[in-house]
């Protein structure tokens, strides 16, 4: 009988992270959490939602909610303009009854590989913000890391109504 030798850990080098500018501020989200970046956005409005929830997107023949990340903190609904996009962003979580949900974004998202010898910096002082795991530092630029657990939790108690009442 011959035995199989366990895997041993690989270490990872770098992560494959985006940076998405936001009205206000910036998130640092990692690759693995986003389904799809789109850059046009139609939006299918919501009546009487929270300032947060900015409607409905079609994907791949998925309606998808629209969130505004900053929303949560400064409660001030977003405008869209020519240069908006979304990240359709993948759950921790899908048997909470929401798979997919998106982020509204201004401007473009890009590429930032972080290698484990970065100077990525926690940012104190920052104060806490709804959603937010913490806020950190690179090149110069403050971002804000989401607490996808926190949020996916809120979006998938807080939505219940809004997808009973599409059935």
């Amino acid at each position: 009988m011959s035995q199989v030798a366990p895997a041993e850990p690989q270490e990872v080098e770098e992560i494959n992270c985006l940076y998405v500018p936001l009205s206000e501020s910036a998130l640092l989200v990692p690759m693995s959490a986003v389904a799809e970046v789109i850059q046009a956005v139609e939006v299918s409005a919501q009546e009487n939602a929270p300032v947060w929830f900015n409607g409905w997107l079609e994907w791949r023949q998925k309606r998808v909610p629209l969130i505004s990340f900053e929303a949560f903190s400064n409660e001030s609904r977003e405008s869209f303009s020519g240069s908006s996009s979304a990240l359709v962003m993948n759950t921790l979580s899908p048997e909470r009854g929401l798979s997919y949900y998106a982020i509204h974004a201004q401007d473009f998202s890009h590429l930032i590989r972080i290698a484990e010898d970065d100077p990525l910096q926690q940012v104190e002082g920052q104060g806490p913000a709804p959603h937010v795991l913490m806020h950190v530092e690179l090149d110069g630029q403050i971002m804000q890391i989401p607490d996808f657990e926190s949020l996916e939790s809120y979006l998938a108690s807080s939505l219940q109504y809004y997808v009973k009442s599409l059935k």
